[in-house]
């Protein structure tokens, strides 16, 4: 069988498929990686649909996830509802392939991701966690006298009236706070 150039056709593109490569890093506001195991959900879409769902594990900090046989185009990367807080820290932000996202009540965060024949397109998610820390200060002062020598004298009978100041000085909300003052009971 003898074939000449005119007798058949050869494609000129071939459509294999390629390969995304998610990378996570989940780190403290102070640069150092998270302790432990964590899972973070992501979603993979082309034209709007879903074509994978997927769930990432960290081990201290770090992660990585691999979607094969994807046909070559433009996805959207989307991680959905990350984790708020972690053993004592909190979401501070999301950076996506270097674009960095507030923390709101947006539930995910996403990029897209250009997907050619046999190649292997990364993209990195890194969330940002500050560290909690809790912390009131309490200033209680005399306020109608004042001091001599760094010293209040009351005589017997006399009204004692303060101020009491509570101040959080710490980096979360804190709520249903009580206060007692030894000197009332």
């Amino acid at each position: 069988l003898v074939m000449k150039g005119s007798d058949f056709n050869m494609p000129n593109k071939i459509d294999a498929p390629g390969t995304i490569e998610i990378i996570k890093i989940a780190e403290s506001t102070e640069g150092e990686p998270l302790k432990g195991t964590s899972q973070f959900e992501f979603e993979i879409y082309q034209n709007k649909s879903i074509v994978k769902k997927e769930t990432l594990t960290t081990e201290n900090g770090e992660g990585k996830l691999t979607i094969r046989e994807l046909e070559p185009g433009t996805y959207t990367i989307r991680e959905v509802s990350p984790i708020k807080s972690i053993d004592g820290y909190e979401l501070d932000s999301v950076i996506v392939d270097g674009k960095s996202f507030t923390v709101s009540d947006t539930t995910s965060y996403e990029t897209n991701v250009n997907v050619a024949s046999l190649n292997t397109s990364t993209v990195t998610f890194e969330n940002v966690y500050k560290k909690l820390n809790p912390s009131i200060t309490v200033e209680k002062t005399i306020t109608n006298k004042e001091a001599v020598d760094g010293k209040y004298v009351f005589a017997p009978g006399e009204t004692v009236e303060y101020t009491i100041k509570v101040k959080n000085d710490g980096n979360v909300d804190l709520n249903n706070i009580t206060l007692s003052d030894e000197f009332l009971r």
